[in-house]
């Protein structure tokens, strides 16, 4: 029995190496796969890097393209009529500034008088603007029927101002010499 035993250890131990080895060559092999694994995470983000520096570079180029469109624009631009624009505006805009406040001021001080009629009410600025619609119908209406009745009027005055005066120089040779 003891031998039956021993070749049961040696077996158990010789298996038990085996299973030990054979652990060894996989720890080996999932080192290797993570270490390639570790290469082609290495190489996907070079490759994100190499993408970002392509679209910045492609970026820079639409950019400079641009800058040198917008230099040859402003080549273009007449800088010494523009330099006098800029001088009399500067000239003139603060006249008219002041008198655009002085203007304001007046117009305060005549809305802020005790003798200004109180605001109108909305009733008034509607039957104000019907007021105002009305009369515009009304001129467009008599736009209408001065252009029917007298068509061409200016044509039959120049023409009839033209028989008028070469009757009177029929008339009257000696005068208009």
């Amino acid at each position: 029995m003891k031998t039956r035993r021993a070749r049961e250890l040696k077996k158990c131990e010789d298996r038990l190496a085996e299973i030990e080895r054979a652990i060894a060559e996989l720890d080996d092999a999932i080192s290797q796969r993570s270490d390639e694994l570790a290469a082609v995470t290495k190489q996907e983000h070079e490759g994100g890097a190499t993408y970002a520096r392509y679209t910045d570079n492609l970026r820079l180029r639409r950019l400079r393209s641009k800058l040198n469109q917008l230099q040859t624009e402003l080549a273009g631009y007449d800088m010494e009529e523009a330099a006098r624009a800029k001088r009399n505006f500067d000239k003139t805009y603060p006249k008219m500034q002041k008198k655009l406040e002085d203007i304001r001021d007046l117009v305060r001080k005549d809305l802020c008088s005790d003798d200004v009629l109180p605001k109108f009410t909305f009733a008034q600025r509607a039957r104000t603007g019907g007021e105002l619609s009305t009369k515009k119908g009304h001129h467009e209406g008599m736009e209408k029927e001065l252009a029917t009745e007298f068509r061409d009027i200016n044509k039959r005055y120049t023409a009839q101002l033209v028989q008028v005066k070469v009757c009177l120089i029929a008339a009257y040779p000696d005068s208009y010499c």
